[in-house]
């Protein structure tokens, strides 16, 4: 008969990963996604051995724990603890004198991991395994110490993340920088089209002081006639994801410019735009149409009179046949 293992974890992914491991090995694998869940299972059906998480919904591993061992039928189970949560000593020495038999840090070793588990169940297997007959703290203890875990934890996340907001900040602080420094007008919208942020040469490109910037929208800064067209770009980008072309931007003072836009879209976020101003690029391309279409038409004309000069040819070459004379010019 297969030895039947509980696993308690409230991620999906752990419960798998466990799951995975253990019957990979031949165990028989129950899951349960919290401490009531697990509890009420085993009373229905006994497992071999526990293996529990600390921090989770519902009921925690520590109040399983003392349940467990408190339990008539179920304090005659091993019950060891896999945590990354809880990993300080207190924590262990704590679990310990509630009764688990193991108390194991994640993450380890699946080699290690296993060689702990077949230990923990050899002993019970050979009968030399002798569970607590209730957990070695009283009601007072216990209640202080599970509260001081509790404190130490939430100093943890306290800690953790005040180390992870200095973080944000610095990244904050150099994505500002980045942005403030780049040579192309950066613009980032709501999902409506409504700018909620932009940098310092959008300012300066359109002629708005930052502040008057947060009061547009993205056909602010357009051609009047392009406004409907923008609209419609604007939903075409939400479908592809992404959209580059040219446009006539309006500036506060009525001016116009051209400008090439690049635009993502990202679900949930809104759009990020860079706008580079080709005015000059654009003029530059204008004249250099006009002067090929002019040189289109000199050589329109040139050829024309090609082709009128090679038929003369051949009349006069025509004429002095008839008149037996030989060819004047040669023509192809």
């Amino acid at each position: 008969m297969k030895t039947r293992i509980l696993i308690v974890d409230d991620k999906e992914e752990n419960l798998y990963m466990l799951d995975v491991l253990l019957t990979g090995i031949s165990y028989e694998v129950t899951q349960a996604e919290n401490g009531k869940v697990a509890f009420e299972k085993a009373n229905e059906n006994p497992p071999d051995l526990i293996i529990s998480d600390i921090l989770m919904p519902v009921m925690d591993g520590f109040t399983l724990c003392k349940k467990w061992k408190t339990h008539k039928t179920l304090k005659h189970i091993p019950f060891v603890f896999y945590t990354a949560t809880y990993t300080d000593a207190k924590d262990e020495e704590f679990a310990l004198h509630l009764g688990a038999d193991r108390f194991i840090i994640k993450p380890q070793d699946p080699d290690v991991f296993i060689a702990m588990i077949k230990e923990v169940l050899q002993k019970l297997k050979t009968g030399k395994y002798t569970p607590p007959s209730k957990p070695k703290t009283d009601e007072v203890i216990h209640l202080r110490e599970y509260n001081q875990a509790l404190i130490r934890k939430l100093e943890d996340k306290m800690a953790q993340a005040e180390e992870t907001n200095k973080q944000l900040t610095e990244i904050l602080n150099k994505y500002k920088t980045i942005l403030n420094t780049a040579p192309d007008a950066i613009f980032i919208l709501d999902e409506q089209g409504k700018i909620t942020e932009a940098n310092d040469q959008a300012g300066k490109l359109f002629g708005y002081s930052p502040a008057d910037l947060l009061k547009l929208d993205a056909t602010t800064l357009h051609i009047n006639e392009d406004r409907e067209k923008v609209m419609e770009t604007i939903q075409l980008t939400k479908t592809r994801g992404s959209e580059q072309s040219e446009w006539k931007f309006k500036r506060k003072d009525g001016s116009v410019f051209y400008g090439s836009l690049r635009a993502k879209f990202t679900p949930g976020i809104g759009f990020h735009a860079i706008i580079r101003d080709v005015t000059d690029q654009k003029e530059s391309e204008q004249k250099i149409d006009v002067q090929l279409n002019e040189l289109r038409q000199w050589y329109n004309v040139t050829l024309g009179r090609e082709n009128k000069m090679i038929e003369l040819k051949r009349e006069i070459n025509q004429l002095l046949s008839e008149l037996n004379r030989p060819k004047k010019y040669q023509v192809k």
